[in-house]
């Protein structure tokens, strides 16, 4: 039977790791103790599960040892310390493929394969994803990959395979989706490091080019004015 993967947000759950390393958190983990960290209480349940799965959290919501060992540590060594818990959290992953240059696609796949749960599936490897690019398992080449979604086309998608779109190739939608999947990366509390502000800088840049292409030939239709409204790009 297929054990089922979490699928809190990444940004959430970082920060109450990132608590109990610097000390602001410390004991069992409470719905106050989530409240003072910004963590929404629509997402708020799902953060102990992720936890507990991570080996972090014991049943009743106490830090295990694992935790404890990141307590005052730098950012440098939450690193590598968060390398060791993913990779052996979910070890079916890492053992059938090479994550850091993996397809979304193959990492899918491997979820199809090793994990079941009720919620979709891209929250999941969405989790996944941002776990590995803080503990350094994911490069930017990966990060700029598209997500496709099972059976979660959006209705520019459709529209476009309709049209003839060949199977398999990017779609708009699709390179749109993996963009708004980088926003998730940004830190809750509004505060990072100059070294993470410049890696998710220079990895959204890459998405960037990547999802849209400059065509210097045509200019846009309208151009937004000062005032809110638009003018034509002719006039």
């Amino acid at each position: 039977m297929n054990v089922i993967a979490p699928y809190a947000p990444g940004t959430h759950a970082l920060s109450v790791i990132d608590a109990y390393r610097k000390g602001t958190l410390s004991g069992a983990l409470s719905e106050e103790a989530l409240k003072g960290l910004a963590v929404p209480e629509s997402t708020a349940s799902r953060i102990p599960p992720t936890l507990e799965f991570l080996g972090l959290l014991t049943k009743d919501g106490r830090p295990t040892d694992d935790l404890d060992l990141i307590r005052g540590e730098s950012e440098e060594q939450l690193t590598g310390w968060l390398a060791d818990i993913v990779k052996n959290a979910y070890r079916p992953v890492f053992e059938e493929l090479d994550v850091s240059h993996a397809s979304v696609d193959e990492i899918y796949e491997a979820f199809d394969r090793h994990y079941s749960g009720t919620s979709p599936q891209r929250n999941q490897v969405s989790l996944f994803r941002i776990l590995c690019r803080r503990a350094g398992l994911l490069d930017d080449h990966t990060a700029v990959k598209p997500s496709r979604p099972r059976g979660e086309l959006t209705v520019l998608a459709k529209a476009q395979r309709n049209q003839g779109a060949p199977r398999g190739e990017d779609t708009n939608a699709e390179r749109y989706r993996a963009l708004y999947a980088h926003f998730e990366e940004l830190p809750p509390d509004r505060k990072w490091t100059q070294t993470r502000h410049d890696k998710w800088l220079k990895a959204i840049t890459a998405m960037l080019e990547w999802a849209v292409e400059i065509d210097e030939q045509t200019p846009p239709a309208f151009l937004p004015s000062m005032n809110g409204t638009t003018s034509s790009s002719q006039e």
